[in-house]
């Protein structure tokens, strides 16, 4: 899969410049039958994943029913609320 700006360079360069699909893969360094691929298209559609379902889905009356039962015990916890700076992505050097 390429980005819609990939797209719109090699419909760019084939419209426009009038490049071959070999002269647009050597210049966009693609391979051949992406560029084939992308050219026969009118328009950038980006690929649609597989519906799935998640492993918790079998759960999920049970989830939600417990959450309802338990509801009110976890807010008379009166947990603090997380450190949320720990969770932060560190800088790379």
């Amino acid at each position: 899969m390429i980005a819609y700006e990939t797209h719109c360079q090699i419909r760019l360069l084939h419209d426009q410049r009038q490049l071959t699909a070999s002269q647009i893969a050597a210049e966009l360094q693609l391979d051949i039958k992406t560029v084939e691929k992308w050219i026969g298209r009118e328009t950038f559609a980006p690929r649609k994943s597989p519906k799935r379902s998640s492993k918790l889905d079998a759960f999920k009356n049970q989830i939600i029913a417990l959450h309802l039962t338990h509801r009110q015990d976890l807010l008379d916890l009166d947990i603090p609320a997380p450190d949320l700076a720990l969770y932060e992505p560190k800088p790379k050097p």
